[in-house]
This record gives structure tokens, sequence and C-alpha cells, in this order.
């Protein structure tokens, strides 16, 4: 999984599996490593708000990733006393082996050198982080100004269609992630979930929900 999965995004595996355990542990406190993605008081209006998402498109969340997982990074430092773990030397070299793959590929197919920054490294930092930062907001995000006493546990269930795009391996049934991680991806359609059970909100589409976060700063 290191080299065929976050190896080709160049994100170390060992810093991002501490970060999501400690958004799991954490969820809705100030400490969560997520928190930066569905928290709403960060931004004064609506306005805002729909600027922020459009600049996630645009590289926005570049350096707040980053600057994550080097958080992440310095406390597992802390924790260990042998220095660098084998875990992050396979990380390291997962990400060198798979990023030379694929400009080795881009240069095969395309015979330019720069092929490997515009058809791999350009989507990633902009579609792909914006995607998955749009995908973050909506899975957790609740008005501050409104109740306290809201849910931060939102499902889905749009098509497939928008599935492949924003919610692959089976995000979409983001409430059942968090209320059961230990299920594998593609066994969360079974432990489907109704609205009601553990105060959770079914969203029968990404789109409406994103309405719904936009009206509630009116």
């Amino acid at each position: 999984s290191r080299f065929f999965l976050p190896g080709p995004q160049a994100a170390p595996l060992t810093m991002m599996r501490s970060s999501h355990l400690k958004h799991h542990r954490s969820l809705g406190k100030d400490n969560d490593s997520d928190k930066q993605y569905y928290a709403l008081e960060q931004f004064n209006d609506g306005l805002a708000y729909k600027k922020w998402i459009m600049m996630s498109f645009f590289g926005g969340m570049f350096m707040p990733i980053i600057l994550k997982l080097k958080h992440s990074s310095k406390k597992s430092q802390k924790k260990s006393v042998t220095g660098i773990s084998k875990e992050k030397i396979l990380d390291y070299c997962s990400i060198i082996a798979m990023q030379a793959a694929i400009s080795l590929y881009t240069f095969y197919l395309t015979g330019s050198v720069f092929s490997y920054f515009y058809a791999w490294m350009l989507p990633l930092f902009t579609v792909m982080f914006g995607l998955n930062t749009l995908r973050s907001n909506l899975e957790h995000a609740k008005h501050h100004k409104l109740s306290t006493n809201q849910t931060l546990l939102f499902t889905f269930r749009p098509s497939k269609f928008v599935c492949f795009f924003i919610s692959p391996f089976n995000m979409n049934y983001h409430a059942e992630h968090h209320i059961s991680p230990a299920i594998p991806f593609y066994n969360l359609p079974y432990a489907s979930i109704t609205e009601g059970d553990y105060n959770v909100t079914l969203c029968k589409c990404y789109t409406s929900r994103f309405r719904q976060i936009v009206r509630s700063f009116e």
C-alpha cells in the first residue's frame, strides 16, 4: 500500500496514518488535525467560505497540508527514541521510487521532461487537493452560530458517478467509517445506517449539503 497508494501522491503513509487516527480520536475538538477542513468559524460569511473552497482547487491547501504532516512528524519523533523508524524509511523510499517511475513513464508517453509536472503534479495539487478539501468539509462542517448540539457525523448516498470523483473507496459512508473505523472500505455499504442512528445526518448528495452550509451563514 505504501508504494501504490500514498507513494504516487507523494504522501508519507506513517504521518498520514498518525494524523488520521488523531482526527478520529479528537473529532470536533481543538486539537483535531483535520479541523482546518470543517471549522466554519474561520469564515466571516458565505462568500469567504465559497472563495476558500474555490482556492483549494488552485493549490490553496498545499501549505496547510504540509504543515499538518510536519506537525504529525514532530509528534511522532518525540515518542521515538531510536531516530528514524523503519516505517518512515519505507515511506521515503516509496515516494522516491513511485515519483521516479511516474516521471519516467510520462516522459516515455510524451517525450517531454515537463510532462511529469503538468500531467501529474499539477492535477495532484489542484484537482485532487480541491476535491479532498470539499469532501472533508462537507463530511463534518457545522455552523458555529447554530445549536451547539449539531452532529458532526454526516453520511451521503450520491450517485456512483459522483462517488468516483468526490468519495472513492466508499468514503461517502463517512459516519459509518467514524462509528466503526475498523471496518474495511469494501464492507462499509453493508454497515449502512439510517438517519437518527448515533446522531447521524443522512444526505442524499454533496451539492445539497454545500448549499445548506452556504445558507447557514445567512
